[in-house]
């Protein structure tokens, strides 16, 4: 019987994979990947932070590099180097470059004195900022890294450091001092601490946030296979006890938290999306950057949850990704809640189902918009540093241990022909340049490297444009953990500077102005109290005649006892301040008078520029007194001097140009010349100046009429030349001027007396005309009155003859009349003058003269009160004013008026001016206004023309006025006549005032002709129907009569006569013998024989002026019968 037995349990071992073993392994890798995350991150902000520091130690040196070195050297690091142009340069140089290299707060240069105390040189802040350190300031806040790169020469990054403005990462970089190496300077370059410190944070974020992804990914793929082993393991293990089961089931409840856990530590988006690309799940931080829920998220596109511009991409992307299966990487961007723009990269992973098919992906999103922008300003930062290098005039190269070039500036193709590109990993043997260069700069490259320490040297090197001096200056350049990385180089091109230079050493040989340099020597107290030479050139020598070996390294005190204080004083203070002077000075020690320019090359230095100006002195002595006695010449000459300015204005005249202008000299100073003359004038003399000032031109002589402050005028006679500055420019103008106001008067005078000559000689010719005609054209009219007057004795009354003889008798009294004017006018007629009162002669005649006016004419008559009294013919005042109302009345169209006035007036030199001829005294002057139509200016200078008038044929004869002109003349006295068309006339008569009193006027004479008292008459005349007539009148008279046709005639008869001759009438004028010669020789024989003169005019021979002499009778043809009888009868009683 068999038993049935039962079967053996076999129990299957425990898998190393089982639940245990699976955690423990999931542990011990996901604390690998701790660890090796965390060594990740610590690497990354080592590397990032040692980076930033290299690259910002760089930047300090290239901005070192940027420097005018020789202008740091310059400065003093005192309150004086803020005056110094130096100093202003430095700071545009560290102003500019503060605005390229943007990511610097504070950019400076560092001094450090004697005792080891460190002070501000210049830094980059505006001079109105709060944060500005003036030069000298002292530096308090100075590191034991700071004193060491003063102490070593070798540049650093310190930091973060705090001090009073912040805290700061600083670069330091030392500035040398060519000659000695010494650090000279040390550039500081500060960067804010805090921004500093989230650029290494940001450049260690995504090592970060890629080991929580790799971790979570880890976790996730250990869950899923273990599920799936699960899965697989399943039907095997049906049969295990549901305990098991359940604690299997407790254990996958847990891992599925842990995995839940892991994702929502990871802080990096995480999501899962199935072969459709819908969204299976996602942690928090996915929640967050979108701003759903997952429960919103559950299910849906990409295009539901992000913008179109980012959806699309995203939905390419994963069906990429579905269709090919494995992983994807790559940077896009997303948009926040906010809808800002984030920088991201996805890093995609496909799984797969049971049978190998894509099932889905799961994608971890990190932001790297950090790390973006710090890679944008590291980009912005190199091109900077680009621009700056290509802004550099220096050729700047890089170079590692072995000599090969690193980096290359493009302008090195200024120098060959190789590219900048060529350079890069190859020697200077390799790129073919001469061996001995190789070696030379192999070694000096090799021994920065090895010393750590800058160098600087020159070198030449023949170029493509022939032989160039390059200044080198090797840097070191040490990474953050003081190693030397490489050597930074610039080249600079000093050709030029030394050729400078070498002119400099030329030109200090050769100058012809003496140069000396030294230095100053100070007491215990810091007071300056001597001056020590240096150097001094051949120029110092050959004016000084002290030579430069026996004085060079002494003092001046030492080689000039006598110097004068001063000179040490002025140079200290320029030693001092840096402020160059100019000054002229005597040197007593010396004898000699110096311009000197001194300045300050170094501190407590100064160079000295001298000329001797000892004969410019004595010159300016000689010109001193010169211009003493010019002075005093112009001071003293009658002559004006002046000078303007370009607009007129009086700047420099003499006390004569006041003299003449009336003016004193603080009213004159900046007058212009507008002031002391006419507009008319002012439009002149400026045409003449701007005439000069265009040409050039000095114009000698013109005149022009100045007035005085007083209103007088003055005439002037001046000069204008242009003044000009000593470049040339014109500055103004000068010249003299002469008063010629007295010069002008007696041209005038002389202008006056040449008219009055001309009129003179004119009326002269006139009056020999006249004379010419009266003497012929009166013998016959005499002769034509006398037979006329005896025929009317001979026939009655009622004789029809009567009539035709007074008909003969009128028309030759009218042409009698003529010949009298003409007379009259060349001052010939004879006149029997006597002092009178012109106011009671006008009184007599006012009623004929009214009546020569006519009824239409109203005379106004104003005699003068208490008038003077004038001496003159009365029948010329007859004629004068006859002729002047004759004048008036013609004048006048229908209805009118004319004023006669009279007064008495006194006239200076200035009332004469306007009237050539009229002389100062005392006159009576008489005026004859009327209203007519007036006369135009050519009618008023021919107007006392004779023969002149504007009335028509046969309306006269042109002699009224002439005949005025002549009356008043002949008494000494002027006649002015002013009109104007349409304005009337008026004639002013100034009669000289008489000193005696009037006389009374002569009794009237009677109308019959006397008869003869016996006696024998003897009668001259070369007229023998003259002779003929006066025969005939004188027989009928009853007196014996002796007739002789002419002088030598009567001579004879009177030789031959037996009787006595009682009296002799002869004519003036005859051919053989003047009538007065022939009375001498006849009163040689008939010692009281009475002479009665006859003529047509008078003639010198009978009066002055026309004026009778006392003692003489005349008669003046035509005469009457009557007026023969009487002069007969009158000259026999005498």
């Amino acid at each position: 019987m068999t038993t049935d037995t039962p079967a053996p349990v076999t129990t299957r071992p425990e898998s190393p994979f089982g639940k245990r073993g699976l955690l423990s392994g999931l542990a011990g890798v996901l604390a690998l990947l701790l660890v090796a995350g965390a060594m990740l991150i610590w690497q990354t902000v080592r590397h990032a932070d040692g980076s930033m520091r290299a690259d910002l130690l760089e930047q300090a040196r290239l901005v070192a590099g940027a420097l005018d070195l020789e202008k740091v050297l310059a400065l003093s690091g005192t309150a004086a180097d803020l005056e110094a142009p130096a100093y202003r340069d430095i700071k545009k140089q560290l102003g500019a470059l503060h605005r390229t290299h943007g990511r610097a707060r504070f950019i400076y240069l560092l001094g450090q004195r004697p005792d080891g105390g460190l002070f501000f040189l210049a830094d980059s802040e505006p001079a109105e900022s709060q944060n500005l350190s003036p030069p000298g300031q002292p530096y308090e806040e100075a590191s034991a890294g700071l004193l060491r790169v003063f102490a070593t020469g070798t540049g650093t990054v310190e930091g973060p450091e705090a001090d009073r403005w912040g805290t700061w990462v600083s670069a330091l970089v030392p500035l040398f001092e060519p000659q000695t190496g010494r650090v000279a300077a040390v550039l500081g370059m500060d960067v804010d601490a805090r921004r500093w410190q989230g650029a290494v944070l940001a450049a260690a974020a995504w090592p970060s946030v890629l080991t929580a992804a790799l971790i979570a990914s880890l976790a996730l793929s250990f869950a899923l296979a273990v599920a799936r082993r699960r899965t697989l393991n399943f039907q095997t293990e049906i049969a295990r006890a549901r305990k098991q089961a359940e604690q299997a089931a407790a254990e996958t409840e847990r891992e599925r938290r842990l995995l839940q856990t892991l994702l929502h530590a990871i802080p990096a988006p995480v999501f899962f999306k199935d072969r459709n690309g819908l969204y299976l799940g996602c942690n928090p931080a996915f929640e967050a950057i979108t701003g759903k829920t997952e429960a919103e998220i559950l299910g849906k596109r990409p295009h539901e949850i992000w913008p179109e511009n980012y959806s699309s991409t995203y939905r390419d992307k994963d069906l990429e990704l579905l269709k090919t299966g494995g992983k994807q990487q790559y940077e896009y961007q997303y948009a926040g809640p906010d809808g800002t723009a984030r920088d991201v990269v996805f890093y995609k992973s496909a799984f797969q189902d049971s049978a190998g098919r894509v099932d889905g992906l799961v994608g971890v999103m990190l932001d790297i918009s950090e790390r973006k922008q710090a890679e944008e300003a590291l980009r912005e930062s190199e091109k900077k540093y680009r621009v700056l290098i290509d802004g550099l005039p220096d050729i700047v190269m890089r170079f590692d241990r072995d000599g090969r070039h690193l980096f290359v500036s493009d302008n090195i193709s200024d120098l060959i022909d190789l590219p900048a590109a060529r350079f890069i990993g190859r020697t200077h043997r390799e790129l073919d340049f001469p061996e001995p260069a190789c070696r030379f700069w192999e070694k000096a490259i090799q021994g920065v490297f090895d010393s750590k320490t800058p160098f600087e040297t020159e070198f030449r090197f023949q170029g493509k444009q022939g032989e160039v001096v390059f200044n080198w200056r090797l840097i070191p350049e040490q990474d953050a953990h003081g190693e030397i990385r490489s050597v930074l180089s610039f080249c600079r091109n000093v050709t030029a500077h030394r050729k400078i230079e070498q002119d400099y050493h030329t030109l200090f040989r050769e100058m012809l102005d003496g140069f000396a340099l030294h230095e100053i020597i100070r007491d215990a107290a810091g007071r300056a109290i001597d001056y020590r030479f240096l150097a001094v050139n051949p120029a110092f020598e050959r004016m000084t005649g002290l030579a430069a070996r026996e004085i060079v390294g002494k003092t001046v005190l030492e080689v000039l006892p006598d110097t004068e204080p001063y000179w040490i004083e002025r140079y200290a203070g320029v030693a001092e301040t840096g402020d160059p002077v100019f000054f002229e000075e005597h040197a007593r020690a010396l004898e000699k008078y110096f311009a000197v320019t001194a300045f300050r090359p170094a501190p407590n230095q100064f160079a000295s520029i001298f000329q001797d100006i000892t004969e410019r002195k004595q010159a300016e002595e000689a010109l001193r007194k010169n211009e003493e006695r010019y002075r005093s010449v112009l001071d003293n000459i009658e002559t004006g001097y002046y000078e303007v300015d370009l607009a007129g204005n009086l700047t420099f005249f003499n006390p004569s140009l006041c003299k003449i202008l009336g003016y004193p000299s603080d009213e004159a100073m900046g007058m212009n010349y507008k002031k002391y003359m006419a507009p008319e004038t002012a439009k002149k003399v400026f045409q003449i100046f701007n005439h000069v000032f265009r040409t050039g031109e000095t114009d000698k002589s013109f005149e022009w009429t100045l007035i005085k402050k007083n209103g007088e005028k003055c005439h002037v006679a001046t000069s204008i030349s242009l003044m000009r500055d000593t470049d040339g420019n014109p500055i103004g103008f000068r010249g003299i001027e002469r008063d010629i106001t007295e010069h002008k008067q007696a041209e005038a005078e002389k202008e006056k007396l040449s008219a009055q000559l001309i009129q003179a000689r004119k009326m002269e010719a006139v009056g020999r005309l006249a004379g010419g005609v009266a003497h012929d054209f009166n013998n016959m009219l005499n002769v034509i009155v006398g037979h006329a007057e005896l025929a009317l004795d001979e026939t009655r009354p009622d004789d029809p003859v009567c009539e035709t003889l007074n008909e003969i008798l009128g028309a030759a009294r009218r042409s009698a009349e003529i010949t009298r004017q003409l007379l009259a006018f060349a001052r010939k007629q004879t006149i029997h003058p006597r002092v009178l009162d012109l106011n009671a002669t006008m009184g007599d005649r006012l009623k004929v003269l009214q009546r020569l006016l006519g009824e239409d004419v109203d005379m106004a008559w104003t005699p003068g009160p208490d008038l003077w009294p004038v001496r003159m013919d009365p029948s010329q005042i007859d004629q004068v004013m006859a002729n002047l109302l004759d004048n008036a009345r013609d004048a006048i169209d229908g209805v009118g008026r004319v004023e006669i006035e009279t007064d008495n007036v006194r006239l200076g030199p200035w009332d004469c001016v306007d009237c050539p001829g009229l002389v100062p005294g005392e006159y009576v002057r008489l005026s004859v206004r009327d209203t007519g139509r007036g006369m135009d200016r050519k009618t008023l200078d021919n107007l006392f023309e004779p023969f002149f008038t504007t009335k028509g044929v046969g309306e006269g004869t042109g002699l009224g006025l002439a005949t005025v002109y002549g009356i008043i003349k002949q008494n000494n006295g002027f006649i002015y006549a002013a009109s104007r068309p349409g304005q009337g006339t008026a004639f002013t008569v100034y009669l000289p005032r008489h000193a005696g009193a009037p006389e009374p006027a002569p009794s009237a004479k009677g109308q019959k002709a006397p008869a003869a008292s016996g006696g024998t008459v003897l009668v001259v005349e070369d007229e023998a129907s003259v002779l003929k007539l006066v025969q005939r009148v004188l027989e009928r008279l009853g007196y014996n009569v002796l007739t002789a046709l002419g002088p030598a005639r009567a001579i004879t008869m009177a030789d031959e006569h037996q009787g006595t001759i009682d009296l002799l009438i002869t004519d003036v004028i005859m051919p053989e013998m003047s009538g007065r010669d022939l009375a001498k020789t006849m009163k040689k024989r008939f010692p009281d024989l009475r002479v009665l003169y006859m003529s047509g005019y008078t003639a010198d021979i009978i009066g002055r002026r026309g004026e009778l002499e006392a003692d003489v009778n005349f008669i003046q043809k035509p005469f009457s019968n009557q007026d023969m009888a009487e002069k007969v009868r009158d000259a026999l009683k005498e």
